[in-house]
């Protein structure tokens, strides 16, 4: 049953890039919906992160605004039927540099968003909260199942991790509709270039060496990004007494290396590896992330379609093909944070 159809779907953070590229799957697949943007335009979202044909159209809307306004909050909540929310502080480092900034948005910016919710009543049919596997922690290794208990190791995982909470305990309260999708790592167009696997790619292609946190032992589960955006489309399809006050696992199930991916994308761009280079290690370094989705093959019947090396080429050759969009980005994918008294940049 495609439940969505002819629903408006309120998306905050949706200039980002998990936003973005799932607005734009979300257009192409459902023609008869209607979608409503919230985002604050920081230095991860971008007006342009969506296609023209998009803005243009009588099915979409974009407003400018903070996920901190109560009052626009809850004027958007009062004419949507869905709410998928992206919206967020989202870079390990960064929260490392600046704290504050991530309890804010993160935490309080969803408590006015649940509380909007709440004031909406019945009307919103479906909320949809982005956490991260990051909330987790760095206490487990194998695959993770969503039953274990929370350690975050940083300041971000720390503030996704209240925020998490903070929407199950109102849908404990409450019995608002909410579902909870911990995505591990995606990849794919438009990640900002501060992040792994797009800073290692426009490293390369500007002949500059591949620089690794640590050992690069650590592994990562990582999630093509169109395989992230059908996941969460099946959720919104799948009726809500089947999936109320869910949490689940976004992940292929396998871990990767950053040593494998590092070579990976210097192998694919025919550069020599003596292009890798290693990096003193970021505080709150997790060594292992890997996704238990026995949960989300159950709920709504999703598995990633797309293997790594493939979504990998795919995301290379959109870099590639698109400098105009990264190279203004260049100078802000490296953040300073004092460690002992000393600044260190990673």
């Amino acid at each position: 049953m495609k439940h969505t159809a002819k629903k408006t779907i309120l998306v905050t953070g949706g200039m980002g890039f998990i936003g973005s590229n799932f607005v734009e799957a979300l257009y192409k697949a459902k023609p008869e919906s209607h979608i409503v943007v919230l985002d604050i335009l920081n230095y991860a979202g971008r007006f342009e992160n969506i296609p023209p044909n998009i803005h243009s159209s009588p099915r979409f809307r974009f407003v400018r605004g903070d996920i901190r306004d109560q009052g626009l909050v809850e004027q958007l909540m009062q004419n949507v039927d869905y709410v998928v929310h992206f919206a967020a502080e989202s870079h390990v480092t960064r929260s490392l540099q600046n704290s504050h900034v991530f309890y804010d948005v993160n935490l309080m910016g969803t408590h006015t968003m649940i509380r909007a919710l709440l004031q909406a009543g019945r009307s919103i049919e479906k909320f949809i909260h982005i956490s991260t596997c990051e909330v987790y922690g760095d206490a487990y290794t194998g695959p993770i199942q969503e039953t274990l208990a929370q350690r975050p190791a940083t300041p971000y995982a720390g503030s996704k991790a209240a925020a998490e909470t903070l929407v199950y305990a109102f849908y404990k309260s409450f019995g608002i509709p909410v579902v909870i999708v911990r995505p591990f790592n995606g990849y794919g167009p438009r990640e900002h270039i501060e992040k792994v696997i797009p800073r290692f790619i426009t490293n390369i292609i500007q002949n500059k060496p591949i620089e690794i946190h640590g050992t690069g032992k650590q592994t990562r589960d990582w999630t093509y990004i169109d395989d992230f955006s059908h996941g969460l489309m099946a959720i919104l399809d799948t009726p809500i007494k089947k999936v109320h006050g869910e949490i689940m696992n976004f992940g292929s199930g396998k871990g990767i290396s950053i040593n494998d991916i590092a070579s990976i994308i210097v192998d694919h761009s025919g550069t020599n590896r003596n292009m890798i280079t290693h990096i003193a290690d970021r505080p709150g370094q997790v060594y292992s992330f890997e996704a238990d989705t026995a949960v989300a093959q159950k709920l709504i019947g999703w598995n990633p379609a797309t293997k790594f090396q493939d979504g990998l080429k795919q995301t290379i050759d959109w870099y590639r093909n698109n400098p105009g969009w990264w190279m203004p980005l260049l100078g802000t994918e490296k953040v300073e944070v004092a460690i002992d008294h000393t600044k260190v940049q990673f």
